[in-house]
Formats: C-alpha cells, structure tokens, sequence
C-alpha cells in the first residue's frame, strides 16, 4: 500500500493534462491554418508537403474570402476533438 501511496506523489496526476492541453493550445492552431491553406490551393507547396488527413475539406477550392472562416472553424473543432480523444 506504501508504495502506491509513494506512485501517486510521483506521478502527480494533477498535472497529467498539462501537456494535452499544451499541445492543444499551441499546436492546434497551426494546423487549422495549415489544413485549411491547403485546402483552398490544393496545387501549392503546402498541399505537397502535408500529410493526407480527412479534416482538410475537399470542397473548399476556389472559395470566396468570406466561406474560408466558416471552412476554418470546422478544421479547429475537428482537430480539437481529435487531439483530445488522444
């Protein structure tokens, strides 16, 4: 029991989300505005170099500049839900 007692000091399971939500924070939204650049110019450099990834929304090419918002909060609520449910 003594030492199981000692594995919970150790631990500390306070802060086991710390680098979730780090990650969230700081990652998330440069991926959103990755995903959604190439997502709007599929042809470009970007779109060479990213990995394929169901968020990035196939019907966005040749939107107007006041649909890219709506595209992009898309992309961040399905990036957050898939960073959290790792």
């Amino acid at each position: 029991m003594a030492d199981r007692i000692d594995g919970t000091q150790t631990v500390q399971p306070s802060r086991c989300g710390g680098g979730m939500f780090l990650s969230l924070g700081l990652l998330e939204p440069v991926y959103s505005v990755v995903y959604t650049t190439v997502a709007v110019n599929p042809e470009g450099f970007l779109a060479r170099v990213t990995a394929p990834d169901r968020l990035i929304p196939k019907d966005m090419v040749g939107a107007e500049w006041y649909e890219v918002p709506f595209f992009w909060w898309n992309v961040v609520e399905g990036l957050s839900w898939k960073m959290l449910a790792k």
